[in-house]
């Protein structure tokens, strides 16, 4: 019994042995499972960046740019490569491996997105081409513009050189045929001498009686307002035509702004670039709208020498009925009240104050042309503007209505004034 229980000792002193052996054991197969494990995860993220999976060589070097598996990959091998730089600064050997896949890979993918930006922007060229349409698509693969920026700037710049190259042909040209469609608008201005057509039959009814001479200056006074409303008209339509360019000119701009700040990537690169570019787009518009200000220019100069030969002529009709006519007027107050009191007379100078009346009527005839040729320059501003057929015939018609008038209340003062002087001589 005593030497079973000293084997039976023997044996827990050598099982109490093993037992921490084996501990020891699983101690350290744990740690060298937690160094794999370790070294797994870092060397498996180093093995996804630097291994080139061969579905991203099959879709970079047989799939079209548009396809969305292109664009996905893409976007894996600008990642790649990016990695595949950063290692390359820590002496990874590894990377001299995967390198000149890298770049095969990266110059098949530059080339095919060269071709098909510069075969978006050659369709702009195209005569008649919304040109709006392929912006539109260039901006839904704004990504190859970075992935040509970070990866290759020669062709990046050549892309966005030639995009500024065709935008500046296109707008001028559209912008050119727009202000030369512009000067084609037919603007119907009266002459200048043309409006003095009522001053001679200042004459004729001078000699009948004051009111018909009145007629007569405010019926130029009113063809001078007329003249003054088609200028007005003019001056109107030139605004339009400069706020047509200016629309055209910020229309441009936006789609500038847009395609060029969005596609061409970074605003910082674009903030940079922007005068350059903005000069080189929309240079070119700066010297026909400079033209269309000279020649508005000598529109404003021939229309104040033509107010400076109506303040003249106003002021030598002032003189003369100033000194002339004054006199006369007095003069024939005399003989009028000499002959007052002669029954005959008194029926002669009833005849007169009835041709003076047909006078005053000659003169609210004109006047009454006068608003007639005002409103119809009223109604013809707004015809230029709203093309309203209807408003021009009633200003057209509405002038006629006032001539009408004035003719008819002239045509009855000389009527009743020969009357009148008829009476008096028997």
């Amino acid at each position: 019994m005593e030497q079973m229980l000293g084997s039976f000792q023997s044996s827990l002193s050598s099982l109490s042995w093993e037992i921490r052996a084996l501990q020891g054991q699983a101690g350290a197969m744990n740690l060298r499972l937690r160094n794999r494990r370790q070294v797994r995860e870092r060397l498996g993220g180093l093995l996804d960046e630097l291994v080139v999976p061969p579905e991203m060589i099959s879709v970079i070097l047989e799939s079209p740019v548009t396809s969305p598996g292109f664009l996905e990959q893409l976007r894996a091998l600008d990642a790649q490569l990016g990695a595949v730089k950063a290692q390359a600064f820590r002496d990874t050997l590894a990377c001299a491996d995967v390198q000149h896949v890298l770049d095969r890979l990266r110059i098949k993918a530059v080339t095919k997105i060269r071709e098909f930006v510069l075969q978006k922007i050659y369709s702009f060229r195209k005569p008649m081409t919304n040109y709006q349409i392929p912006q539109n698509s260039l901006l839904k693969y704004k990504f190859f513009y970075q992935f040509l920026l970070g990866h290759e700037r020669a062709a990046a710049q050549e892309l966005r050189e030639q995009y500024v190259d065709t935008m500046s042909r296109i707008h001028f040209s559209y912008f050119k045929s727009y202000t030369g469609r512009l000067m084609k608008i037919q603007v119907g201005i009266p002459g200048i001498f043309g409006n003095f057509g009522n001053f001679w039959g200042f004459f004729g009814i001078f000699l009948g009686f004051f009111g018909g001479f009145l007629g007569i200056f405010w019926g130029f006074f009113g063809d001078f307002l007329g003249f003054l409303g088609v200028f007005w008209g003019f001056f109107w339509i030139f605004w339009g035509f400069f706020g047509g360019i200016l629309g055209v000119f910020w229309g441009f701009l936006g789609g500038f702004w847009g395609v060029f700040g969005d596609f061409f990537g970074f605003f910082k690169i674009f903030f940079r670039d922007f005068l350059g570019n903005f000069l080189g787009i929309f240079g070119d518009f700066w010297g026909i709208f400079w033209d269309f200000l000279g020649f508005f220019g000598g529109f404003l100069g021939i229309f104040w020498d033509f107010l400076g030969v109506f303040g003249g002529f106003f002021r030598i009709f002032f003189l003369f009925f100033r000194g002339f006519f004054w006199e006369f007027f007095w003069d024939f107050l005399g003989v009028f009240w000499g002959f007052f009191w002669d029954f005959w007379g008194f029926l002669g100078i009833f005849g007169i104050f009835l041709g003076f009346f047909g006078g005053f009527l000659g003169v609210f005839g004109v006047f009454w042309g006068f608003f007639g040729d005002f409103l119809g320059i009223f109604l013809g501003f707004f015809g230029i503007f709203f093309r309203d057929f209807f408003w021009n015939f009633l200003g057209i018609f509405w002038d006629f209505l006032g001539g009408f008038w004035g003719f008819f209340g002239v045509f009855l003062g000389f009527f009743r004034g020969f009357f009148g002087e008829f009476l008096g001589i028997f």
